[in-house]
């Protein structure tokens, strides 16, 4: 079975009308993903146990369509044998608009879950499976790794005689070996009372009948030939389809002794278990969802590797052969082997897990954008008054206003060069050297992205009205307003109460509280106890604790180092912010060229002049202001 990319389809979607404590919509979708479902001339089920997303929260979109956002999960995990999906409404637009309306109004909606196979086992036919009380009888694939990408709200789910369908997109094929990843104890049960439906056919029946005899026969022989302890290789005999005789001749050589070894090409030694050796080598652990178990079991055997041994096995060379002339041997495989895309593989997804493990609290105050070019891209936001009016006796509505704002965003592109000494690949410790470039590649491009962002968010540019963009006339600025506990009530107040309207007259309030108290290093601790203590001096009653702290559970705090650098414009120590949920009020954003939020690392050719591998790194990404009512600064009286 060739499957690019799986949409589990029938699922049923539950709309909430009590909202999340962000005010927004939730919804629950339940997948049941346990029973096998017919795709065109095949039988699908897949393994909850095995199924994990790809990211979290998860997008969810419109019909599987990026352009069509509705929200993000918050909360993923199997219940009875189901996966069951929680989320809320999110985002702004036309999509998330119909889906909360139909809800409201009754509409059916149901759910697909998107995402890709990334491993399997086969059932044939007699074959049968038990999967969370299911019977699955074969011929059957049972998906037992199964990567969410997005979830989707859909209007059309299950035919009427199924509970949940399949639906894919063929593609270029997917590797997927055998694997039961929980399935230890259900292993395939040969039961002859379950038999291919006949269409008259009886003589293809009955040899159907004869060679499942035969299989079992022939296993059954090789088992009773063991000479004991060669597990390993009786397996293989199942495997590759050996006769009991062949098996009995095999099993007498490896009781002889073996010969000094030779180095041959190995399957297992595929250049995806060289990627895995490679980052183990490189002290990075790789992320084992995202490899097949053969892959993992291939680079396991493989041990751990240095750099030359790593080159040898790239270029299915003797064992040794780099020991002399290390260099010039290894600058010919980076241009005739598997040996640069591995490197280069290696450092991709070391970068991620670096990029990760650094400051990204620009994730949580930014929103998070794609763009495609490096052109500066348009973008607008609409100011509306929409409140309904009372329609007078003659029957003429009155029109609603409406007003456009524009802002511009560009990604610009971003990058490193550099090289892996001659000194270290002739040394063999290179991989060492590289994991440690590659970390330092990682810090580097996230410092890039923090200079960007909260540069830009301490001195923004002004706003389209010619005034700044924290401005008391915006309701965006309070001054003598150090930390306490007094002035942040009254900064949320002052968020929340705030003219909804920018140029439409609107003078209704805005009405969204802010989610993220956003400080510096001096204000982190007290910002947390403020935040999360249930208890606390309210400082304006003797100091009295109060019995009950109205905060807690209210903010997100995010401390950020760079707000009191002075290298950056407008630091300070006290100063403080809060802002929206950039989900639903952005202040600012944050895109990125096609979505890729970390470099992508490539190899270039040797050249005369360096002596080294040279590599270079790069992507792409531009920050913007978008909107000052998602922002509150609040400075103190000393700054």
């Amino acid at each position: 079975m060739s499957l690019e990319k799986l949409y589990i389809k029938g699922s049923f979607c539950e709309f909430s009308d009590s909202p999340s404590e962000a005010g927004l919509p939730k919804f629950r979708i339940v997948a049941n993903t346990g029973a096998a479902m017919e795709f065109w001339d095949e039988r699908v089920a897949i393994d909850v146990d095995g199924v994990f997303p790809h990211t979290e929260p998860l997008p969810v979109f419109g019909e599987h369509f990026d352009g069509n956002g509705i929200g993000h999960s918050t909360k993923i995990y199997v219940n009875d044998g189901k996966l069951v999906v929680e989320g809320v409404v999110s985002r702004e637009t036309e999509s998330a608009r119909d889906f909360v309306s139909g809800a409201k109004n009754g509409f059916p909606w149901q759910a697909s879950v998107g995402g890709y196979i990334r491993d399997r086992i086969e059932l044939k036919e007699g074959e049968t499976l038990d999967l969370h009380g299911e019977t699955i009888q074969g011929p059957a694939t049972v998906a037992t790794k199964f990567e969410m990408y997005e979830v989707s709200v859909v209007a059309l789910g299950a035919d009427k005689n199924t509970s949940s369908t399949i639906t894919a997109k063929m593609g270029g094929p997917t590797p997927m070996k055998g694997n039961t990843m929980g399935l230890e104890a259900k292993e395939p049960i040969i039961d002859d009372s379950v038999a291919p439906v006949d269409n008259g056919r009886d003589e293809e029946l009955q040899a159907s009948r004869e060679k499942a005899a035969a299989e079992i026969e022939r296993v059954a022989a090789i088992k009773a030939r063991s000479l004991g302890d060669d597990e390993e290789l009786q397996a293989k005999a199942i495997r590759e389809g050996w006769t009991a005789d062949k098996f009995e001749l095999e099993a007498l050589r490896a009781l002889r002794g073996s010969a000094p070894a030779v180095h041959t090409p190995s399957t297992d030694c595929d250049e995806k278990a060289l990627v895995i050796a490679t980052l183990r080598a490189m002290g990075v652990q790789p992320d084992e969802r995202r490899y097949e178990d053969a892959q993992l079991t291939a680079a396991d055997r493989l041990g751990s590797l240095d750099f030359l041994e790593l080159a040898e096995r790239a270029s299915r060379a003797t064992p040794f052969s780099f020991r002399k002339d290390s260099y010039s041997k290894v600058c010919a495989a980076i241009s005739t082997t598997p040996l640069g895309s591995t490197l280069s593989n290696a450092a991709n997804a070391a970068l991620v897990q670096t990029m990760n493990a650094s400051d990204t609290s620009w994730r949580k105050v930014f929103k998070l954008s794609s763009v495609y070019d490096y052109k500066a891209t348009e973008r607008w936001k609409i100011d509306t008054n929409f409140e309904f009016k009372e329609v007078p006796p003659g029957g003429d509505l009155e029109h609603a206003t409406a007003a456009d704002e524009k802002y511009t965003i560009q990604a610009k592109l971003w990058g490193r060069q550099f090289v892996l000494p001659e000194q270290s690949i002739v040394n063999g410790d290179a991989l060492g050297v590289f994991g440690e470039l590659i970390r330092q590649i990682g810090f580097g491009a996230n410092d890039a992205i923090n200079r960007q962002a909260w540069g830009l968010l301490m001195n923004p540019a002004s706003a389209v009205d010619g005034k700044a963009f924290y401005h008391a006339d915006h309701a965006s600025l309070k001054v003598s307003c150090a930390f306490s506990f007094d002035n942040l009530s009254a900064a949320r107040a002052a968020f929340i109460n705030r003219k909804r309207a920018k140029a439409t007259g609107d003078d209704a309030p805005l009405g969204i509280p802010p989610q993220l108290l956003v400080v510096p290093p001096s204000l982190e601790d007290k910002a947390l106890m403020v935040a999360r203590a249930t208890t606390l001096n309210n400082g304006t009653e003797g100091n009295t604790p109060a019995d009950f702290n109205p905060h807690v559970g209210r903010f997100t705090v995010v401390g950020v180092p760079f707000l009191e650098y002075a290298t950056y414009t407008n630091y300070s120590a006290t100063t403080w912010y809060l802002f929206a949920d950039p989900n639903r009020l952005p202040a600012f954003e944050i895109a990125f060229l096609n979505g890729n939020q970390a470099p992508i690392v490539r190899q270039d050719q040797m050249k005369i002049g360096t002596l080294g591998i040279e590599f270079d790194a790069h992507f792409g990404f531009g920050v913007a202001q978008e909107d000052y009512r998602g922002a509150l600064k609040c400075i103190s009286a000393s700054s």
